[in-house]
């Protein structure tokens, strides 16, 4: 680590042995993992990881698409939707063949996903005072809290 606390050089990680790491000195972003490179586009966004994948934003840089990269083939992974409002309202996973409805409140949390096709209820999500502060959610199984 340098003296502002960010990687460099390599980095020894759980479960995975050391890792080397390569940073832009200009915009402190990754530039390679253990030797696989890893791009932006200028506004910041990762576009492309070391395992890849390729990441694709709409004009207000909110996530829109992952690709699998397989040679020169693009595999959709999944696609993401979002209101007027700038709230994400649907996910379609194209490698599980699922699509998430997502219901938000007024201070931009979600609060529940949905099956479409038969509108079960997947997940719910208890908050406390803060934007950020998740509690709990509850999916199939008994609430998970946080």
């Amino acid at each position: 680590m340098d003296d502002l606390g960010n990687r460099d050089g390599n980095q020894t990680l759980r479960d995975a042995g050391t890792v080397g790491f390569l940073v832009d000195d200009d915009t402190n972003r990754y530039t390679s993992i253990g030797g696989n490179t890893i791009t932006h586009d200028p506004a910041g966004n990762l576009t492309r990881d070391r395992q890849d994948y390729r990441y694709e934003y709409d004009y207000e840089n909110r996530i829109a698409r992952i690709y699998m990269l397989s040679g020169e083939t693009q595999i959709t992974v999944a696609t993401f939707d979002y209101d007027a409002l700038g709230h994400r309202v649907r996910k379609i996973d194209a490698v599980a063949g699922q699509t998430t409805l997502y219901y938000n409140d007024p201070e931009w949390r979600v609060l529940a996903e949905y099956a479409p096709t038969n509108n079960q209820q997947l997940r719910k999500y208890v908050y406390g005072n803060y934007i950020d502060e998740t509690l709990g959610n509850r999916g199939q199984s008994p609430i998970i809290w946080s």
